[in-house]
């Protein structure tokens, strides 16, 4: 009985201190950020529609025209337009258009806000927190201890600030975790193969694909997985769960044909590899799981964590090279033996994937596949909850030793503690730029306004700030130069050009 209500407590104690901080966040959200414009433009069908306009210097390009005339970019006109939004993605985007799909179904009901994205994924974000409960009581069998875990992960900066982005990375987050779940659950029976488990291995595949291209990696890893733990039980278990799979695959490009094109585009904007962005490169991702959740939280305070984080990921490349080379001495080796056979199978598997999700997803930013900013929170919210319960089974397993158990996730929970606090504590406390705000209300004040930007990240979010009946006139700089007359006899004194 006691047990139930502490495991109660801290369960309520985890979605509390989310829903707290998300709420902090969500208050002081004031803009919709160059990605989250993007999800917008997609999620309402427009996004090939202002690339036609801008590229082509269609209407309302380069003429005066009403804001409402851009702002209605940001809204939905066609409802249930999938077709459209999955082909505007691949000829223009690098995703695929599950979550543009589910939050265009969303945007209808509650329209296109501020708030409309992210409220989404907090959503997904505590059905993650509850999924990660209940997987982890079976995994340990032990429902306090899940509950730690899963305090563990809401304490954790991270969930909030992907959710605080109207992007598919709660969503991707979801998929992967229950495919996870599924595998290790299917591995672990004994039972002849059913219907039942296939269907959820094809549709979390087929979901999971759909949603984001990095769910290869955890296709990937589980594919090794089921090969390893079934090639000498259950050949035929093991055919019918990769044959699921790769019938997930075929419905994803029935579903979304031309996906090709989006890794066509890709390739144009990809950065060559360079043997000498590969320092800089590593480092990132080094350092990446030690501050991704402190960058934006006692990061900015204290500048000089920056040495001490560089300091701290070269003694985890030392030990790590030093823990290699101590494996080849044979006492060594049993020692590392006896400590992991503690681990049931299901454990080992969270293990491995966590290590397989951030190897494969390293390699892909080392290869240069991904832009030099494409590391920390958002990008690796997948391996998170991974990475807190593997770190929690890797400390669980010293139970024995009582004294370095306690002291170990005493720390583990101190460390994501305070990190949590100072995050909400600099939320709380973050005020708008004092540029930014003049800026908007001058638009609110202005009679004219003519803007030089027409990046589709950018453009729609400084309409979105403008009067309805507002005359705006949009082209790029150089458009400006050479039409002036179009544009500069209509200025007056409350005209703003920017």
């Amino acid at each position: 009985m006691k047990k139930t209500i502490w495991t109660n407590i801290i369960l309520l104690s985890a979605v509390g201190v989310v829903t707290v901080s998300f709420g902090i966040g969500l208050t002081k959200k004031t803009d919709i950020s160059h990605d989250e414009v993007i999800t917008y433009l997609s999620a309402t069908g427009h996004q090939g529609e202002f690339q036609d306009i801008v590229s082509n210097e269609r209407s309302p390009y380069g003429r005066w025209a009403p804001a409402y005339e851009w702002k209605k970019l940001l809204s939905i006109d066609k409802k249930f337009c999938f077709g459209l939004i999955g082909r505007d993605l691949a000829r223009y985007d690098y995703h695929p258009p599950m979550f543009f799909w589910l939050l265009h179904i969303w945007a209808i009901l509650v329209g296109i806000h501020v708030w409309t994205g992210p409220v989404f994924n907090f959503i997904i974000t505590l059905l993650i927190l509850f999924i990660l409960y209940h997987f982890t009581k079976r995994l340990l069998g032990n429902s306090l201890e899940a509950a730690v875990v899963v305090l563990l992960w809401a304490l954790n900066p991270i969930p909030v600030q992907t959710s605080l982005m109207a992007r598919q990375y709660c969503l991707l987050t979801l998929w992967v975790f229950l495919l996870a779940q599924q595998v290790a659950r299917y591995t672990e029976s004994n039972n002849p193969t059913n219907f039942k488990e296939l269907c959820i291995l094809f549709l979390l595949t087929t979901l999971g694909i759909l949603t984001h291209y990095h769910f290869a990696f955890i296709l990937a890893s589980c594919g090794l997985w089921l090969i390893i733990r079934l090639w000498y039980r259950s050949r035929s278990r093991l055919a019918w769960s990769l044959g699921a799979m790769a019938a997930g695959c075929l419905v994803f490009i029935l579903l979304h044909p031309e996906f090709y094109l989006s890794f066509q585009l890709q390739n144009q904007g990809s950065q060559s590899f360079t043997w000498k962005g590969v320092p800089y490169r590593l480092t990132r991702i080094m350092m990446s799981f030690f501050y991704s959740a402190w960058r934006k939280t006692i990061w900015p305070s204290f500048p000089q964590l920056t040495t001490i984080a560089i300091v701290f990921t070269s003694a985890i490349l030392l030990g790590f090279t030093g823990g290699i080379l101590l494996c080849l001495k044979k006492t060594f080796r049993l020692r590392i033996k006896n400590y992991f056979a503690r681990l049931d199978k299901p454990q080992l598997f969270i293990v491995y994937i966590f290590i397989c999700l951030f190897i494969l997803s390293s390699l892909l930013y080392l290869m240069c596949s991904s832009p030099k900013h494409a590391i920390g929170a958002y990008y690796e919210s997948m391996i998170w909850p991974f990475a807190i319960l593997s770190i929690y089974i890797l400390i669980r397993a010293m139970r024995r030793k009582k004294m370095l158990f306690s002291a170990a996730i005493f720390l583990f929970l101190a460390f994501t503690m305070v990190n949590f606090c100072w995050y909400t504590y600099n939320m709380f406390t973050w005020q708008r730029n004092q540029r930014e705000l003049k800026l908007a209300q001058a638009f609110m004040q202005a009679d004219k306004i003519v803007l030089s930007t027409v990046k589709r990240g950018v453009l729609p979010n400084i309409v979105r700030q403008i009067p309805d009946d507002t005359k705006v006139f949009v082209a790029r700089r150089e458009y400006l130069k050479a039409h002036q007359q179009s544009w500069r006899h209509m200025l007056t004194r409350n005209s703003v050009v920017y």
